[in-house]
């Protein structure tokens, strides 16, 4: 069975790890969601185009979330049957839906998320003035390398962790120009996600290596609710004022 898997480009958690895994990919996807609610409500307040495209990046990522959670609570459910039971005869009855299921979720999940690091990266530049007939060539070629890599989970943890390495550097730039605290906690948040997703890519993942990668991601958003709140309550002051 893990041959099986590995061949499908999934990486797995010892099974005891099997709910927190999924609890951690449901609360990331909740903080984005809301983070995507906070960055379109300042965008229509402020019309400030960086907040819709913030909006609209966490949105795209939390897409993918979306689908790691649904493939994950899939594999895990049908794993856990031929766990208890260990019958060939249910393996081959697993196996089965699984590879549909699996290879479905995670090109909706790879294409999201490196989509939505695509904006972000883009929207963290100084000068992020780019036409749409570009964001659809972009699109287009990360569609291709999805498909492409749709079996080299190791080739979309290094992209990832590319995407967060440029971004972070580039919310940095931001906040050492501005001295805005927001991106400075941007940069750290994104730091965090692009070591979590180097240890996926390249480092021989142990069940310890996959716990620590999944809670740097889990503090990494973490960060990132703090940060909304931190507008929220910004928002709430210039209001009451």
């Amino acid at each position: 069975m893990k041959k099986i898997l590995s061949l499908m480009g999934i990486v797995l958690p010892p099974q005891w790890f099997f709910a927190p895994d999924v609890l951690i990919d449901l609360f990331s996807f909740l903080v984005l969601i809301v983070f995507t609610i906070i960055s379109l409500i300042y965008y229509k307040k402020s019309k400030n185009k960086s907040f819709f495209y913030l909006g609209i990046s966490f949105l795209l990522i939390g897409l993918g979330q979306f689908f790691e959670i649904f493939m994950n609570l899939k594999i895990y459910y049908d794993l856990t049957k031929f766990f208890q039971l260990g019958d060939m005869i249910v393996a081959s009855q697993v196996t089965k839906p699984l590879i549909i299921i699996s290879y479905i979720a995670s090109f909706f999940y790879r294409l999201f998320t490196l989509v939505g690091f695509y904006f972000l990266y883009n929207n963290s530049k100084k000068d992020n003035k780019v036409s749409r007939l570009n964001h659809l060539i972009v699109i287009y070629l990360l569609m291709v390398l999805t498909i492409l890599t749709s079996v080299t989970f190791h080739f979309f943890c290094a992209t990832s962790a590319l995407f967060s390495l440029i971004i972070s550097f580039n919310y940095y730039r931001v906040y050492k120009k501005t001295e805005l605290k927001r991106s400075l906690v941007l940069s750290i948040a994104f730091i965090l996600l692009f070591v979590s997703y180097m240890m996926m890519a390249f480092i021989a993942l142990s069940p310890a290596t996959y716990i620590f990668a999944g809670a740097l991601q889990l503090v990494a958003f973490i960060i990132l609710l703090y940060l909304m709140i931190v507008i929220f309550n910004h928002g709430k002051k210039l209001k009451k004022n």
